[in-house]
């Protein structure tokens, strides 16, 4: 259960899941333990009230492990981070996973700690061959304390000290081979 939970962790920027043999098993472990780096986050100071966010620059990151393309954009003012968007493509058949029930029967208890939380949108689509999960997160409106208690979701600071550094976000996305878009 723990694998998965720490799994699940990653719906918040990755996601990443496999039904493992034992081979599969370590080299999911070692994906998490890089990729929860990313959940991470440096607060900063917040002063935002605006929610179009068209208005502000664009910074996208993409990568793809263990059947699961991602995408990332930042919603930023210079390094501050207003918004953070996530679409991540599940591959059933990459992840070790017959049909979109088995995926959902596995994620579903996990993924429903993400809904009512302020400042969290997420929602997966299940398709045929695969189910894309769409996740944002407002900084501008992030309930901090309810965040952290997504477990394994690591947020350092609080509401009160501000937003998410693009330059530290960027680098850990990098550091764990994601490239710019």
């Amino acid at each position: 259960m723990k694998k998965i939970i720490r799994i699940l962790i990653l719906m918040s920027l990755s996601i990443i899941l496999v039904s493992c043999s034992s081979n599969k098993e370590k080299e999911v472990t070692k994906k998490i333990k890089e990729t929860e780096a990313i959940v991470e986050t440096e607060v900063e100071e917040e002063t935002e009230d605006s929610k179009n966010y068209d208005d502000y620059e664009m910074t996208t990151y993409v990568g793809e492990a263990n059947g699961v393309y991602s995408e990332f954009t930042f919603y930023h003012e210079g390094d501050k981070v207003l918004k953070q968007t996530a679409r991540n493509v599940m591959d059933y058949a990459k992840m070790g996973f017959p049909n979109a029930e088995a995926l959902k029967k596995e994620i579903s208890p996990s993924a429903e700690k993400y809904q009512g939380i302020k400042g969290i949108t997420q929602r997966i689509e299940y398709g045929d061959t695969e189910a894309v999960e769409y996740l944002d997160v407002d900084y501008t409106e992030l309930d901090f304390d309810s965040a952290k208690s997504i477990p394994g979701m690591v947020i350092n600071g609080d509401a009160k000290n501000g937003g998410v550094s693009l330059e530290k976000s960027v680098a850990l996305f990098e550091e764990k081979g994601y490239t710019k878009q």
